[in-house]
């Protein structure tokens, strides 16, 4: 059973890349000139790159029951294969920008419909995973990603770190995935750590 102090975990939703995949994204992390104060480290183990599907508080006694209501709505989905529109800039923070897509948003919505009623608001500090000190902007982000980010305002994207992606460096046209998981998140709402995973078959 997944052990944390708090009753509820920050926790996230997503869809992995392919293992070449990721490890095109790690490289193109370490592309990123990033202040010493603000780093988004990427890599195969922890804090994968992924894409977002669903985030916010998990109660940790019933993650056994939302592993499989997971696996449940996501075996009928073959991968994805997504196009990149083109990377963004938020808070000078670089993301590869998706192109909207149908059976995401579908999935997308799936996802909302089937735990709209037990995830929890509120998320703190404390329930995220990790050493570091959790920032405001996660916390911020987590706690606002139901009304800010779902729906016809849902921004499939993969974050890559802090900085500007050098000009000379070739952005991939399309990332694939082949897994959804659960992760639990860490500072900058990173999957820290691996609640599950499943194939996408």
């Amino acid at each position: 059973m997944y052990q944390h102090p708090t009753e509820i975990i920050a926790a996230d939703i997503v869809l992995l890349p392919s293992d070449q995949d990721i490890e095109d994204i790690v490289l193109l992390n370490r592309t990123l000139h990033q202040p010493a104060n603000q780093q988004i480290v990427l890599s195969k183990t922890v804090n994968l790159p992924h894409l977002t599907l669903l985030m916010g508080g998990f109660l940790l006694d019933q993650l056994e029951v939302s592993a499989k209501a997971i696996q449940s709505l996501t075996s009928s989905y073959p991968p994805f294969h997504l196009k990149i529109d083109k990377v963004v800039y938020k808070n000078d923070c670089a993301s590869l920008d998706f192109k909207k897509n149908k059976r995401l948003q579908q999935l997308h919505e799936a996802l909302i419909k089937s735990f709209r009623s037990s995830m929890a608001g509120n998320i703190t500090g404390a329930m995220f995973a990790g050493d570091s000190q959790i920032g405001d902007s996660s916390i911020t982000y987590i706690n606002n990603f139901w009304e800010r980010n779902t729906g016809e305002n849902y921004w499939p994207h993969i974050t890559l770190g802090y900085g500007k992606v050098p000009d000379s460096i070739r952005i991939p046209g399309t990332v694939s995935y082949d897994k959804v998981g659960l992760f639990h998140l860490g500072n900058h709402c990173t999957c820290y750590k691996s609640i599950c995973t499943f194939p996408l078959t």
